[in-house]
């Protein structure tokens, strides 16, 4: 979510500059997120949570809400205090809109938006989204499925502005490692990217290349991500990789194994960094990835949760190059479409007004 964050606004520039406040038990420890709020050259400012603050729920003791009342009481100063002279508040979640309270109807007073985004969202109706629908005027959604989804469970949420505005998909330059370009030589590869579990239906896509793995001696599958298996002639995997857009590149096939059953993507970056780097996507019907990948124009999302639906959708590819040969090229150009920087910022400086 903090990569996401410094991403909008530094994509947002010059027109908002903004005021970053994070917790003081970062400061002098070396947080990745730190670092890069510095190197963006971001404003940063502290709230005064020396030790760990405790996490605002259903108190457990008397002990336990005295301390929640201390911490709320804490935020909310800090918050008010250095968003003075702020022209918007932007919460990244629901509970920072507990220590922003005070200086939420501070804005709303002043005829100022408060601004609450979805990065996630939950399955179940809210009584936290409820409470925060009272201080926000704008909510946003990474997809219209988020929306839809959050809506239907919360339709408070429907008395203010909302907005879909998708993240950023971008794929750096990336040379392709040696170890990468020998196993990859002379095969046609499937890749995933993501977390290597059960719930992103890895098991299902392991079963599914072994479904074709006879008819299709030259078929390799690559798996990108933690915790790493043992690798075998034909099923590599390679743990947690800086180069994935290299690995994208060179596929032949970029899978999203993830089944419904299990999880409901709230995106699915797999999907759209595999189509943007031009090669056709596989997927199951999860969350909002139907929005991510065009069924039957940038690859194929399989209605039936089974290895043997994925393999068969694997297998046109495979049978039909020119197929393959179109999809890509249609990936490309739809997600560049979709989820591009210029697009993006558009839709950001429309929900802010500028």
């Amino acid at each position: 979510m903090e990569r996401a964050v410094i991403e909008i606004f530094d994509l947002l520039r010059p027109e908002a500059e903004p005021l970053f406040l994070i917790s003081q038990n970062s400061s002098g420890r070396d947080y990745p997120v730190e670092a890069e709020l510095a190197r963006h050259g971001f404003r940063i400012a502290r709230f005064s949570d020396i030790g760990d603050w405790p996490r605002i729920e259903t108190p457990r003791s008397l002990g336990h809400l005295t301390e929640m009342v201390r911490v709320l009481r804490l935020g909310n100063r800090d918050v008010l205090r250095h968003g003075a002279d702020c022209d918007a508040i932007y919460l990244p979640g629901v509970m920072y809109g507990y220590y922003a309270a005070a200086a939420m109807l501070r804005c709303r007073a002043r005829g100022k938006r408060v601004l609450h985004q979805f990065h996630e969202f939950g399955l179940r109706p809210s009584r936290q989204i409820d409470w925060l629908n009272h201080f926000v005027t704008d909510h946003v959604h990474i997809t219209q499925y988020g929306f839809d989804t959050v809506a239907e469970l919360n339709p408070s949420i429907l008395k203010r502005r909302n907005h879909v505005i998708p993240p950023i998909v971008e794929l750096p330059d990336c040379a392709p490692a040696p170890e990468m370009l020998e196993a990859f030589e002379g095969h046609r590869n499937i890749v995933y990217a993501g977390q290597i579990s059960a719930i992103k239906g890895i098991d299902i896509l392991v079963e599914a290349f072994q479904l074709l793995a006879s008819r299709y001696p030259d078929l390799r599958l690559h798996l990108l991500g933690a915790p790493a298996g043992e690798s075998t002639e034909r099923i590599r995997y390679w743990g947690f990789r800086n180069d994935v857009p290299a690995f994208f590149r060179a596929a032949y096939v970029v899978v999203q194994s993830t089944p419904p059953s299990r999880y409901r993507e709230s995106f699915g970056r797999t999907a759209a960094e595999g189509a943007l780097a031009g090669a056709p996507v596989v997927c199951f019907a999860s969350g909002a990835l139907p929005g991510i990948v065009s069924d039957g124009l940038t690859g194929t999302v399989c209605q039936e949760e089974s290895a043997a639906a994925m393999a068969t959708a694997i297998a046109r590819y495979l049978d039909d190059p020119a197929m393959r040969d179109r999809h890509a090229a249609n990936a490309t150009q739809h997600e560049n479409a979709l989820f591009s920087r210029e697009k993006v910022r558009e839709a950001w400086l429309n929900c802010l007004g500028v």
